[in-house]
Protein backbone atom coordinates (compact mmCIF):
# COMPACT_ATOMS: atom_id res chain seq x y z
CA UNK A 1 0.00 0.00 0.00
CA UNK A 2 1.07 3.77 -0.61
CA UNK A 3 1.85 6.00 1.95
CA UNK A 4 -0.66 9.45 1.66
CA UNK A 5 2.63 10.84 0.15
CA UNK A 6 4.40 10.13 -2.94
CA UNK A 7 8.24 11.84 -3.68
CA UNK A 8 8.93 12.52 -6.80
CA UNK A 9 12.06 13.51 -8.62
CA UNK A 10 12.57 17.09 -10.83
CA UNK A 11 11.44 17.09 -14.61
CA UNK A 12 13.95 17.25 -17.33
CA UNK A 13 12.43 20.54 -17.91
CA UNK A 14 12.42 22.09 -14.31
CA UNK A 15 15.96 21.45 -14.15
CA UNK A 16 16.53 23.25 -17.34
CA UNK A 17 14.88 25.96 -15.98
CA UNK A 18 16.32 25.95 -12.80
CA UNK A 19 19.74 25.83 -14.53
CA UNK A 20 18.47 28.75 -16.93
CA UNK A 21 17.50 30.95 -13.85
CA UNK A 22 21.15 30.50 -12.43
CA UNK A 23 23.48 30.87 -15.91
CA UNK A 24 21.06 34.72 -15.99
CA UNK A 25 21.93 35.43 -12.44
CA UNK A 26 25.92 34.48 -13.01
CA UNK A 27 25.91 36.08 -16.43
CA UNK A 28 24.49 39.27 -14.19
CA UNK A 29 26.69 39.23 -11.90
CA UNK A 30 30.03 38.03 -13.39
CA UNK A 31 31.09 41.68 -14.81
CA UNK A 32 30.64 43.48 -11.65
CA UNK A 33 32.43 40.96 -10.31
CA UNK A 34 35.07 40.81 -12.42
CA UNK A 35 34.86 44.65 -12.12
CA UNK A 36 35.76 44.18 -8.38
CA UNK A 37 38.28 41.98 -8.86
CA UNK A 38 40.30 44.20 -11.52
CA UNK A 39 39.99 46.87 -9.14
CA UNK A 40 41.45 45.53 -6.04
CA UNK A 41 44.71 44.21 -8.40
CA UNK A 42 44.94 47.48 -9.94
CA UNK A 43 45.11 48.98 -6.52
CA UNK A 44 47.45 46.37 -4.99
CA UNK A 45 49.49 47.26 -8.14
CA UNK A 46 49.33 50.90 -6.99
CA UNK A 47 50.66 49.71 -3.72
CA UNK A 48 53.40 47.86 -4.92
CA UNK A 49 55.06 50.78 -7.26
CA UNK A 50 54.91 53.06 -4.78
CA UNK A 51 56.98 50.38 -3.06
CA UNK A 52 59.34 49.90 -5.32
CA UNK A 53 60.18 53.82 -5.46
CA UNK A 54 60.94 53.74 -1.91
CA UNK A 55 62.77 50.67 -2.25
CA UNK A 56 64.69 52.61 -5.69
CA UNK A 57 64.94 55.98 -3.65
CA UNK A 58 66.73 54.04 -0.61
CA UNK A 59 69.24 52.14 -3.24
CA UNK A 60 70.39 55.59 -4.73
CA UNK A 61 71.09 56.83 -1.09
CA UNK A 62 72.68 53.66 -0.02
CA UNK A 63 75.16 53.25 -3.30
CA UNK A 64 74.80 56.79 -4.81
CA UNK A 65 74.11 54.75 -8.22
CA UNK A 66 70.97 55.44 -10.40
CA UNK A 67 70.12 52.28 -12.23
CA UNK A 68 69.52 52.02 -16.13
CA UNK A 69 66.74 49.87 -17.72
CA UNK A 70 68.72 47.12 -17.42
CA UNK A 71 70.06 47.12 -14.24
CA UNK A 72 67.10 48.44 -12.07
CA UNK A 73 65.49 45.20 -11.39
CA UNK A 74 68.34 43.69 -9.61
CA UNK A 75 69.66 47.02 -8.13
CA UNK A 76 66.30 47.43 -5.93
CA UNK A 77 66.21 43.09 -5.40
CA UNK A 78 69.68 44.17 -3.39
CA UNK A 79 67.54 46.58 -0.74
CA UNK A 80 64.46 44.97 -1.27
CA UNK A 81 63.09 42.48 0.43
CA UNK A 82 60.55 41.67 -3.19
CA UNK A 83 62.10 38.84 -4.96
CA UNK A 84 64.16 40.05 -8.54
CA UNK A 85 60.92 38.48 -10.61
CA UNK A 86 58.69 40.03 -8.89
CA UNK A 87 60.55 43.40 -9.01
CA UNK A 88 60.37 43.43 -12.87
CA UNK A 89 56.93 41.32 -13.54
CA UNK A 90 53.56 42.36 -11.97
CA UNK A 91 51.09 39.70 -10.24
CA UNK A 92 49.42 38.76 -14.02
CA UNK A 93 52.98 38.55 -15.12
CA UNK A 94 53.17 41.47 -17.13
CA UNK A 95 56.82 43.10 -17.73
CA UNK A 96 56.37 46.34 -15.52
CA UNK A 97 59.03 48.97 -17.88
CA UNK A 98 61.31 51.95 -16.04
CA UNK A 99 61.54 54.58 -18.45
CA UNK A 100 64.30 57.55 -17.59
CA UNK A 101 64.16 60.73 -18.77
CA UNK A 102 66.45 61.37 -22.51
CA UNK A 103 67.40 64.34 -20.69
CA UNK A 104 68.12 63.80 -17.71
CA UNK A 105 71.94 65.18 -17.85
CA UNK A 106 71.99 66.78 -21.16
CA UNK A 107 69.58 69.15 -23.10
CA UNK A 108 69.49 66.89 -26.26
CA UNK A 109 67.74 63.50 -26.45
CA UNK A 110 70.40 60.89 -24.91
CA UNK A 111 69.62 56.86 -23.88
CA UNK A 112 70.97 56.75 -20.04
CA UNK A 113 73.57 54.89 -19.04
CA UNK A 114 73.62 53.75 -15.39
CA UNK A 115 75.38 56.93 -13.43
CA UNK A 116 77.49 55.99 -10.83
CA UNK A 117 78.55 58.86 -8.36
CA UNK A 118 82.40 59.43 -8.35
CA UNK A 119 83.54 62.97 -8.11
CA UNK A 120 80.06 64.82 -8.54
CA UNK A 121 78.30 66.71 -11.08
CA UNK A 122 80.21 70.54 -12.75
CA UNK A 123 76.11 70.94 -13.47
CA UNK A 124 72.92 70.03 -12.34
CA UNK A 125 70.77 67.62 -13.38
CA UNK A 126 68.51 69.21 -16.29
CA UNK A 127 65.66 67.00 -15.82
CA UNK A 128 66.55 64.11 -13.32
CA UNK A 129 62.66 61.91 -13.34
CA UNK A 130 62.18 58.23 -13.97
CA UNK A 131 58.81 56.28 -14.41
CA UNK A 132 58.10 53.05 -12.94
CA UNK A 133 54.72 51.79 -15.63
CA UNK A 134 53.09 48.64 -14.91
CA UNK A 135 50.16 46.88 -17.29
CA UNK A 136 47.83 44.58 -16.21
CA UNK A 137 46.71 43.36 -19.08
CA UNK A 138 49.09 43.66 -21.41
CA UNK A 139 52.49 44.75 -22.19
CA UNK A 140 53.95 48.31 -22.30
CA UNK A 141 56.45 50.00 -24.84
CA UNK A 142 60.09 48.42 -24.15
CA UNK A 143 61.54 52.50 -24.05
CA UNK A 144 61.01 55.27 -24.69
CA UNK A 145 63.84 57.04 -26.21
CA UNK A 146 62.22 60.92 -26.76
CA UNK A 147 61.83 63.88 -24.17
CA UNK A 148 58.64 64.28 -25.80
CA UNK A 149 57.16 60.99 -25.70
CA UNK A 150 58.31 60.85 -21.63
CA UNK A 151 56.81 64.25 -21.26
CA UNK A 152 54.07 62.74 -22.52
CA UNK A 153 53.36 59.84 -20.44
CA UNK A 154 54.61 61.69 -16.81
CA UNK A 155 51.87 64.82 -17.90
CA UNK A 156 48.85 62.27 -19.53
CA UNK A 157 48.75 64.17 -22.77
CA UNK A 158 47.06 63.07 -25.68
CA UNK A 159 49.02 61.03 -27.72
CA UNK A 160 51.02 59.61 -24.98
CA UNK A 161 52.36 56.07 -25.51
CA UNK A 162 51.65 54.74 -22.04
CA UNK A 163 47.96 56.67 -20.99
CA UNK A 164 47.00 55.38 -17.01
CA UNK A 165 43.96 53.49 -16.79
CA UNK A 166 42.49 50.89 -14.50
CA UNK A 167 44.78 48.40 -15.88
CA UNK A 168 47.68 50.67 -16.37
CA UNK A 169 49.66 52.27 -13.46
CA UNK A 170 52.55 54.92 -13.96
CA UNK A 171 54.74 55.91 -10.74
CA UNK A 172 56.61 59.04 -11.09
CA UNK A 173 59.63 59.87 -9.29
CA UNK A 174 61.94 62.94 -9.60
CA UNK A 175 65.35 63.20 -8.28
CA UNK A 176 65.84 66.86 -8.49
CA UNK A 177 66.27 66.49 -4.49
CA UNK A 178 68.41 64.20 -4.52
CA UNK A 179 70.96 66.74 -6.22
CA UNK A 180 72.64 69.31 -3.67
CA UNK A 181 74.90 71.72 -4.75
CA UNK A 182 78.10 72.33 -2.76
CA UNK A 183 80.52 74.87 -3.00
CA UNK A 184 83.97 74.54 -2.06
CA UNK A 185 85.75 78.14 -1.79
CA UNK A 186 89.79 78.04 -1.04
CA UNK A 187 91.98 81.18 0.24
CA UNK A 188 95.45 79.66 0.54
CA UNK A 189 97.28 80.52 -2.92
CA UNK A 190 100.33 78.71 -1.77
CA UNK A 191 98.87 74.66 -0.93
CA UNK A 192 96.00 73.37 -2.08
CA UNK A 193 93.65 71.59 0.10
CA UNK A 194 91.25 68.59 -1.02
CA UNK A 195 88.09 66.66 -0.57
CA UNK A 196 87.16 63.22 -1.27
CA UNK A 197 83.69 61.74 -1.99
CA UNK A 198 82.93 58.23 -0.03
CA UNK A 199 85.93 56.24 -1.02
CA UNK A 200 86.54 57.72 -4.06
CA UNK A 201 89.88 59.16 -4.68
CA UNK A 202 91.16 62.38 -3.09
CA UNK A 203 90.80 65.69 -5.27
CA UNK A 204 92.61 69.20 -4.88
CA UNK A 205 90.50 72.24 -4.53
CA UNK A 206 93.39 74.65 -6.84
CA UNK A 207 90.89 77.43 -7.98
CA UNK A 208 89.44 79.98 -5.76
CA UNK A 209 86.06 77.91 -5.90
CA UNK A 210 85.20 74.60 -6.80
CA UNK A 211 81.07 74.03 -7.61
CA UNK A 212 79.16 70.36 -7.75
CA UNK A 213 76.41 69.22 -7.48
CA UNK A 214 76.22 65.23 -5.55
CA UNK A 215 73.68 63.04 -4.23
CA UNK A 216 71.73 62.86 -0.84
CA UNK A 217 73.59 61.44 1.93
CA UNK A 218 76.96 61.72 0.30
CA UNK A 219 80.02 61.38 2.86
CA UNK A 220 82.32 64.12 1.98
CA UNK A 221 85.69 64.49 3.55
CA UNK A 222 87.72 68.13 3.59
CA UNK A 223 91.53 67.61 3.72
CA UNK A 224 94.32 70.27 5.27
CA UNK A 225 96.34 72.05 2.92
CA UNK A 226 98.56 70.23 1.21
CA UNK A 227 96.29 67.43 0.34
CA UNK A 228 99.12 65.32 -0.33
CA UNK A 229 99.65 65.26 3.02
CA UNK A 230 95.86 63.32 3.44
CA UNK A 231 95.21 65.32 7.02
CA UNK A 232 91.95 65.05 7.37
CA UNK A 233 89.96 68.42 9.12
CA UNK A 234 86.12 67.29 8.72
CA UNK A 235 83.89 64.65 7.42
CA UNK A 236 80.08 64.81 6.56
CA UNK A 237 76.92 64.09 5.27
CA UNK A 238 75.11 66.16 2.29
CA UNK A 239 71.77 66.53 3.36
CA UNK A 240 71.39 70.24 1.38
CA UNK A 241 73.10 72.81 -0.19
CA UNK A 242 76.66 74.17 1.17
CA UNK A 243 79.29 76.27 1.47
CA UNK A 244 82.32 75.59 2.71
CA UNK A 245 85.98 78.17 2.81
CA UNK A 246 89.55 76.84 3.59
CA UNK A 247 90.38 80.41 5.11
CA UNK A 248 93.49 81.44 7.49
CA UNK A 249 91.94 82.46 11.12
CA UNK A 250 94.48 83.63 13.52
CA UNK A 251 97.90 82.16 11.75
CA UNK A 252 95.90 78.99 11.32
CA UNK A 253 94.43 77.09 8.08
CA UNK A 254 90.97 75.69 8.54
CA UNK A 255 87.90 74.89 6.70
CA UNK A 256 84.24 76.18 7.70
CA UNK A 257 80.62 76.59 7.15
CA UNK A 258 79.32 79.56 5.98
Amino acid sequence: MKGLYQYRGFTLVEIIGVLTIIAILAATLAPAVFRDIDRAVGEAERQNLKRLSSDLDTYVRNSKIIPSAATWGNAVSSVSSIPLNKITQNDRLQDRRYYVDPRFFTTSDTVFAEYAQSNGLASPPVSPRIIIASNLKGTLPASINTSADFNAVWNQTAGAPVLESSDIIVERINLQGHFHRVLFSNSNTVDSPGYRFETNSMQAISGATTELYVLSDTRISLFDAPFTSNVLSQTFLVGSAGSFSYNNSAGVWRWDRL
